[in-house]
């Protein structure tokens, strides 16, 4: 019985490798992101089985030096350690402590934010060193449920409420339709080590708490509540695939335009257009005028003001609109 399920596991999981885009028939670097908890240990043992010998797997593992010393250089010793044991290469990413919470004062973000940039910038140096076709990230069922509900109740639109996707570019999710339950299952079958990270239980943060005490009181009052709210990311991510391409049809029927630090866009066209498509002009213009500028804007600017922007726009109670008259409104410096 304990191998059936193991089987059944390791089948999902290939599974899910297929429908992201990944051909059996084409032989590539396949790559994994272990952090030494059960999820990421879970995925690199699955993949260790189901990968053709053609295929080559390896690991990476980033030390963020946010925690005590012996814990956070001691989940990457112990990733080292299962790797090796597995035969796979495993790359290891020390970021200097301190850098972190540095960048973070510097951005105007949240400590996790800043670990997450960190973390992204070291998968990718680590792919363009390896070649890597394809880089496997752990994120479960659970963690899909617990990031719908922080974007819900922090007031997240369309687009966040669509949820992590299983694949962004080159970044794959093979296990986001696997319940944690089932991976704890698979690792205990297989008697399997992991690491837990201290801060799992650490309330101050949302998704903690999100995930010890709101979910708890789900689960009990309110069954079901899960399957409901992923058919509404579902629908969220139909419905913002839809908004994706009306905002590039948009932007050419608008003539958006970017140079030399300014945005522009024509006037009569934009407010021609449906507020939520003015809105998510302004949103394209503004994250255009960040990238021009290095990324380094801070904090995010709120839903609220770009309405109130948009409908400025509209009837021209906004420097630099043209109240539907011909003409091209600019936004920057």
């Amino acid at each position: 019985m304990a191998m059936s399920f193991v089987a059944d596991f390791d089948s999902g999981i290939l599974e899910n490798l297929l429908s992201s885009g990944v051909r059996l028939a084409s032989p590539c670097v396949l790559a994994v992101a272990v952090s030494g908890g059960a999820d990421s240990v879970s995925l690199l043992t699955a993949l260790s089985h189901i990968l053709p010998a053609s295929f080559s797997l390896r690991a990476v593992t980033v030390n963020h030096n946010l925690r005590a010393p012996s814990e956070t250089a001691g989940d990457a010793a112990f990733v080292q350690d299962y790797c090796a044991s597995l035969g796979v290469p495993c790359t290891r990413y020390d970021i200097p402590r301190g850098q972190i919470r540095e960048a973070a004062a510097a951005g105007g973000l949240s400590l996790e934010e800043a670990a997450r940039d960190a973390r992204y910038a070291c998968f990718e140096r680590f792919m363009a060193e390896h070649d890597v076709a394809f880089l496997c990230l752990a994120h479960n069922r659970n963690d899909q449920l617990e990031t719908l509900l922080m974007r819900f109740l922090s007031g997240g639109g369309l687009e966040a409420l669509s949820g992590i996707p299983v694949r962004r570019d080159r970044y794959l999710r093979p296990l986001l339709t696997v319940p944690r339950a089932d991976i704890e299952r698979y690792l205990r079958e297989q008697s399997l080590p992991f690491r837990t990270d201290s801060t799992n239980a650490d309330n101050a943060l949302l998704r903690n708490r999100i995930r010890n005490t709101l979910v708890p009181v789900l689960d009990g009052q309110f069954g079901g509540w899960s399957r409901a709210l992923l058919s509404l990311s579902a629908k969220m991510r139909d419905d913002a695939a839809f908004f994706e391409t009306e905002l590039a049809l948009a932007r050419n029927r608008c003539r958006f335009m970017q140079d030399c630090g300014r945005v522009s866009m024509d006037c009569s066209c934009f407010c021609r257009e449906t507020k939520s498509v003015r809105v998510r002009l302004l949103f394209a213009a503004a994250d255009a005028l960040s990238q021009s500028a290095g990324g380094l804007t801070k904090g995010r600017i709120p839903y609220s003001f770009m309405s109130r922007a948009a409908d400025g726009l509209l009837t021209g109670n906004w420097k630099g609109s043209c109240a539907g008259r011909p003409g091209r409104s600019a936004i920057g410096s």
